[in-house]
């Protein structure tokens, strides 16, 4: 250390002021370094989106089938129909096919239900991924946007009927035992509804009021399977009172 920094350290003397050119000098030699500094951090970001841009196209490579989907979902609450939609198109995303872009509603309520969609383009390598992505997804509408012709071989058009064929045989036989399933419930509802009606007449005839309120069931509905338990002779009717037809009707003690 030399002896003038010694005597300004000890305040013996003024420090001397830097002349306003070397000022100068010093705040243009920051302002070009920080001006190289925000121009190489713009080149790096734009290095990174072109190269990001470039990875997209190379991934989209092979796959010449664009189309837009619109994916619908409805329910309630709010946060199933949200967290259902995303569901979806995870695993979608998982699939051969590619989303190009993607843009999903916010849900909004419908009467007592919960309504989203998301609109999806996405890009296929073939036309039999397309007749796939259709069947897995179930989108509410499709539209292709190229190309203009799409052409099957032989093999593609074989496999997709046969496909097709297949999930309609487990369609027809899955709504066949619903529908059996249903018959069967409806038949035993049925038989405890009457055996209801019966029980509430087994002390003494009741208006229909008196029989609605007992069963708890609404006095019109009960109406109904009153004048048919009437038709079957399980019960008779006089005026305003159903009583039971003790002749066809009996109980076990």
């Amino acid at each position: 250390m030399n002896i003038k920094n010694i005597l300004l350290k000890l305040k013996l003397v003024e420090e001397e002021p830097i002349p306003d050119a070397e000022l100068a000098n010093e705040t243009d030699a920051e302002t070009i370094e920080n001006t190289d500094t925000d121009e190489s951090s713009d080149n790096k970001k734009d290095d990174e989106e072109n190269a990001e841009a470039d990875n997209e196209e190379e991934d989209l490579e092979g796959h010449p089938i664009r189309f837009k989907a619109i994916i619908e979902v409805a329910g309630q609450p709010e946060s199933y129909v949200n967290d259902t939609l995303k569901q979806y198109i995870a695993q979608i995303k998982e699939a051969k096919i590619k989303i190009v872009d993607s843009h999903i509603e916010k849900a909004e309520k419908k009467e007592q239900f919960y309504s989203s969609f998301a609109e999806l383009e996405i890009a296929a390598k073939k036309p039999s991924e397309l007749m796939g992505f259709c069947f897995d997804f179930m989108p509410a509408s499709i539209e292709i946007i190229e190309p203009s012709d799409i052409s099957f071989s032989g093999y593609e058009l074989s496999s997709v009927l046969n496909d097709l064929q297949a999930r309609l045989h487990r369609f027809d036989l899955a709504v066949k035992e619903l529908t059996a399933k249903n018959k069967i419930l409806d038949e035993n509802a049925k038989l405890i509804l009457r055996n209801n009606i019966l029980l509430s007449l087994k002390e003494k005839a009741k208006t229909l009021e008196q029989v609605s309120k007992n069963i708890g069931i609404d006095a019109d509905k009960t109406e109904l399977f009153l004048d048919a338990l009437v038709t079957q002779g399980f019960i008779n009717k006089n005026k305003d009172l159903y009583a039971l037809n003790r002749e066809k009707v009996t109980f076990s003690e």
